[in-house]
């Protein structure tokens, strides 16, 4: 009898310790393991989060409240899933994730946006990596590199490469003009950058033209779409050539960087503004549109950040345009 006890509570002691065992596992495999998990996915997180460091180097906002957004990404081999950008105004916020064209290891891109119907002012914009549901370190905008565009841009160019800033009026190189370090450098030996025909390019009864010019010659085309516009350097002086006539300006280009703004409204007014002063206006004009195409240079310097607009610019708009631009050239 005794060892048939013995081998009943033996039996028991078997079960029960089967029963243990089995109950470890389901605790392990249903609780222990999913923690497990998780705490090591959030750790790969982390590590790839770390690998992503992100600048915004600007923001662009348009009159019509569109924006552009220009990320650089530095070193580090970290991934993502997506972009999350946050543009904030006053007391209001609103977001938008990108998933496409995510930017690769010390790649800048420049991301477009609708305007935010929500928001009435931004003043500052945020981005941050996404990997799954995890959000990485945020990169935030200073309000000074805001930068607020006139209403009726049409052509922007940049030079970072040959491509339209704004719309699809990209240029082409042409006879060994190149660009170095984000400027459309010429040789004067007959090398331009050249624009095909669009109408959007022509002037019909107003315009404005804003860029940066760096030179040490006397004379040459600056821009020129036949017997539309022309602008030109004589005397080392800005020349605004129309089809019924000419202004130019008083002083001469200064031997370093200089803002040149024409504007010509409906109203017959044209200006010149060279460093954001008005150099000179003139009434009455009249403009013969073509179907040339646009050429920028002919002359040996350098040129930057030529916009094009459709519009008339008041005195305080160009003056926005010299105090946003000035700290890459002055």
């Amino acid at each position: 009898m005794k060892k048939e006890k013995k081998a009943q509570v033996s039996v028991l002691v078997l079960v029960l310790i089967i029963l243990i065992v089995l109950i470890s596992v389901l605790i392990i495999w249903n609780f222990v393991i999913p923690i497990v998990r998780e705490q090591s996915e959030n750790v790969e997180t982390s590590q790839s989060m770390i690998g992503i460091k992100l600048d915004i180097e600007e923001v662009i906002l348009f009159e019509t409240g569109a924006l552009k957004v220009t990320v650089n990404r530095g070193s580090g081999k970290g991934k993502f899933d997506g972009l999350k950008f946050v543009f904030n105004g006053e007391a209001q916020s609103a977001s938008e994730t990108i998933e496409e064209n995510l930017l690769e290891e010390l790649e800048t891109k420049t991301y477009s946006f609708s305007p935010m119907k929500d928001i009435e002012e931004i003043d500052s914009v945020s981005v941050v990596p996404v990997i799954g549901d995890n959000l990485g370190m945020e990169s935030k905008s200073e309000i000074s590199k805001i930068i607020e565009v006139p209403n009726g841009l049409v052509s922007w160019w940049r030079f970072d490469n040959e491509q339209d800033f704004v719309d699809g009026n990209d240029g082409v190189l042409i006879n060994g003009a190149s660009l170095i370090e984000g400027r459309l450098v010429l040789g004067g030996g007959g090398d331009y950058f050249e624009v095909n025909e669009d109408a959007s390019l022509d002037i019909i009864n107003k315009i404005a033209l804003s860029f940066w010019i760096k030179t040490s010659r006397d004379s040459g085309v600056i821009i020129e779409k036949a017997d539309n516009y022309k602008v030109s350097l004589v005397d080392k002086k800005i020349k605004f050539s129309f089809s019924d006539g000419d202004i130019q300006t008083v002083n001469e280009l200064n031997d370093g960087w200089n803002h040149v703004l024409i504007s010509a409204d409906v109203g017959g007014v044209k200006k010149i503004y060279l460093n954001k002063e008005l150099e000179i206006f003139q009434e009455s004009y009249i403009f013969n549109s073509n179907n040339d195409d646009l050429i920028i240079g002919g002359f040996a310097g350098e040129l930057d950040e030529i916009m094009f607009f459709n519009e008339p610019l008041a005195d305080l708009e160009v003056n926005a345009i010299y105090n946003n631009q000035k700290a890459d050239f002055v």
